[in-house]
């Protein structure tokens, strides 16, 4: 997993094999301004705007209850696991929950 900052667009390239060589999955960064009705549920806004692309495949986030994320993010499409913070930032790689804690 590499992250990429793209002026205020983060994102996740992933490797996923010979037919799919790269794929970056969005990730919103500290600038919220850029996401207008983001507001305190940020990964309930991100997650609503990930379904509505309905790319195969596509990355939709885990989120908690109260609209944040949840620490522990995968990709299911590329089997990748990540940590992250509560506004969906990338924190670092991750095989299970518990390196996320």
């Amino acid at each position: 997993i590499v992250q990429v900052f793209l002026g205020s667009y983060t994102g996740l390239i992933i490797e996923l094999n010979e037919y799919a060589p790269l794929r970056i999955f969005p990730l919103v960064g500290d600038d919220d301004d850029d996401y207008p009705g983001r507001g305190d549920r940020p990964c309930d806004y991100d997650r609503e705007v990930a379904r509505n692309q309905k790319v195969i495949g596509n990355y939709i986030p885990q989120c908690e209850e109260n609209g944040y994320y949840q620490k522990f993010q995968c990709i299911n499409s590329a089997g990748e696991c990540y940590c992250a913070d509560a506004d969906g930032d990338y924190l670092k790689a991750a095989e299970e929950p518990e390196d996320c804690e």
